[in-house]
């Protein structure tokens, strides 16, 4: 294990803890379903049909963003945002709501939305993707 890896390992088991600890956040999306054939099948589909400069909205850890390859993610769940920021440090995540994006219009050529419409109101929706 590089230096590099272990301190990530240190600094994700440190976050895991303070989490438990706090109690009341939503936990990271679990490898194992992350895993799962279908979700590798989309995950796939995903990341053929994005281009340039890509945005993921409700991005949890960025796992998603990681396999794309893309540059910036938004969640409303500010200790996933932060777990994002200790494992991918060379892309930006912010915390917010998909309904109000904090960047400016057409700061990117792809915007995922691929696990957060189920979360906002319908009445919301079109604000979402507007």
């Amino acid at each position: 294990m590089t230096s590099e890896m272990a301190l990530q390992q240190a600094q994700l088991e440190r976050f895991l803890e303070r989490v438990r600890r706090e109690g009341g956040a939503e936990p990271p999306v679990q490898l194992d379903t992350i895993l799962l054939p279908h979700q590798q099948r989309r995950f796939r589909w995903i990341k053929e049909h994005v281009t340039g400069t890509v945005l993921e909205c409700g991005c949890s850890w960025g796992y998603l963003l990681a396999w794309v390859g893309g540059h910036a993610g938004l969640d409303i769940n500010p200790q996933l945002i932060e777990l994002a920021r200790l494992l991918a440090r060379n892309r930006e995540f912010r915390v917010g709501d998909v309904r109000s994006i904090p960047w400016e219009q057409n700061s990117f050529d792809t915007v995922l939305l691929t696990d957060c419409l189920e979360h906002i109101p319908w009445e919301d929706v079109g604000v979402a993707i507007g």
